[in-house]
């Protein structure tokens, strides 16, 4: 992270990170406790590795980390990804259809293994069909592969399409709580299409989320299709890595 932006972040930040001094002792700056999260989230050191280099307790750090990531999603959401209006879906539709060639489509959703230590007494909830312990992070992107939802922390055991419905998204999708466009024709066409999300094999077909045809029923004119759902889920898949 540049200077700048570092300076850009702690200044939206600093009211909330300011601790109040006491008799006692003198409070952890909002300058340190930031530099220690983005050092924590930098590395994925563990708390003891962190407390070398800034001479502060595991407890401590991890406490720091803890409060401050709060911070940084209170304050940096509603700015940078807030609930997408009528509008905003009608944006990202655009976007799909002159990158993608994919009419009415307003965003793509996957999901992500992320790899962690067996919690205490959890059993296999937490261990995935990969191979290993995980938490699963699943976001709705758009056509430059920017997300526009997430949801993070269910079980790793779970499949796309159970994190899918137990998330909030999936919810509020199921519910018709996201804001979305009245359906509209498809190009050519005079009959009103619903506008819908693009997914993989493991999520549901429904009336606002499309996913591919299952390999037993491939044709060559089918198979395009594929390769574009593949495309968009290779470029999430990059985005979310880096």
């Amino acid at each position: 992270m540049e200077k700048e932006t570092y300076n850009i972040l702690l200044n939206k930040l600093r009211t909330r990170l300011t601790k109040q001094w006491t008799k006692f002792s003198e409070p952890i700056s909002p300058e340190e406790r930031l530099l220690i999260t983005l050092r924590y989230f930098a590395s994925g050191n563990s708390f003891k590795a962190l407390s070398y280099y800034f001479l502060r307790g595991p407890t401590s750090n991890r406490r720091i980390v803890h409060e401050t990531s709060q911070v940084i999603w209170e304050l940096l959401q509603p700015e940078y990804m807030p609930i997408p209006t009528t509008n905003k879906w009608i944006e990202v539709e655009n976007r799909f259809y002159d990158l993608w060639n994919l009419p009415n489509c307003i965003g793509a959703v996957d999901g992500k293994h992320i790899m962690i230590q067996c919690p205490p007494r959890s059993g296999s909830a937490y261990y995935n069909y990969k191979g290993y312990y995980s938490i699963v992070l699943q976001g709705v992107v758009d056509a430059d592969s920017m997300f526009i939802c997430i949801d993070i922390g269910e079980l790793g055991r779970n499949s796309d399409g159970r994190v899918l419905k137990e998330s909030s998204f999936g919810n509020a999708l199921a519910h018709g709580n996201l804001n979305l466009p009245e359906p509209s024709p498809l190009p050519g066409e005079e009959i009103n299409f619903p506008f819908y999300y693009v997914g993989d094999e493991a999520y549901a077909l429904t009336k606002n989320f499309m996913k591919p045809y299952t390999r037993n029923q491939l044709t060559n004119e089918r198979r395009m299709l594929i390769i574009v759902f593949h495309v968009v889920a290779n470029q999430w898949s990059v985005h979310s890595e880096c």
